[in-house]
């Protein structure tokens, strides 16, 4: 066999061993992008909702809420951005807190982050995040009016709607990650003011 011939079919060879490879990570790569993006939503879920106000509606408020994520892939993600709304649920209103009108009546505000690829929060394979964002209440404000709906015992019982996060993958280049949405979260045993 001629010496180029010996050349060519060695190279040959190796073109065929790396596209092989390249093949397989890309598969591996799918596989791993599509388990996360399946699985995310369920995920996600609001963690807890705190009260940092003096209970004076002459003091400025701070409603914090906390957002658990947890990872349920093989492959780092990056949550950078997350939002919610915030409403206060009224104890003398008898409808259900998740009525359509109670909710126009309801509604604090929205609060959330937002941040660049690279400067968000790292989730690796099976761990959970915390997030954390906040909502503030100035008074003399009809939010502050909506907030200072405390029951009997002195608990504010909040729920958040519209509660998500935006994720990409670290080691992937992904265009406008899409919004993963977390259930809605009503805080029946309702909590103190902390401040």
């Amino acid at each position: 066999m001629h010496v180029v011939a010996k050349v060519l079919s060695a190279a040959y060879i190796a073109l065929a061993l790396f596209a092989a490879a390249v093949l397989v990570q890309a598969s591996v790569n799918l596989v791993d992008v599509t388990d996360v993006s399946v699985n995310i939503a369920e995920n996600i879920s609001v963690a807890s909702v705190e009260l940092d106000w003096s209970g004076n509606d002459t003091d400025a408020a701070e409603v914090r809420v906390a957002m658990n994520v947890t990872n349920p892939g093989r492959i780092t993600i990056e949550i950078i951005a997350m939002g919610f709304v915030v409403y206060m649920d009224d104890p003398n209103d008898p409808r259900p807190w998740y009525d359509a009108d109670k909710l126009r009546t309801t509604e604090i505000g929205g609060g959330g982050f937002s941040a660049r690829r690279g400067q968000g929060v790292l989730v690796r394979p099976g761990e959970t995040a915390t997030l954390n964002g906040f909502v503030g209440v100035s008074p003399g404000t009809s939010r502050m009016l909506r907030l200072d709906r405390p029951d009997a015992d002195g608990r504010y019982h909040a729920f958040v709607m519209s509660a998500w996060i935006a994720h990409t993958f670290v080691d992937f280049e992904v265009k406008s990650p899409p919004q993963i949405y977390a259930a809605p979260y009503y805080d029946a045993a309702g909590v103190l003011p902390s401040g």
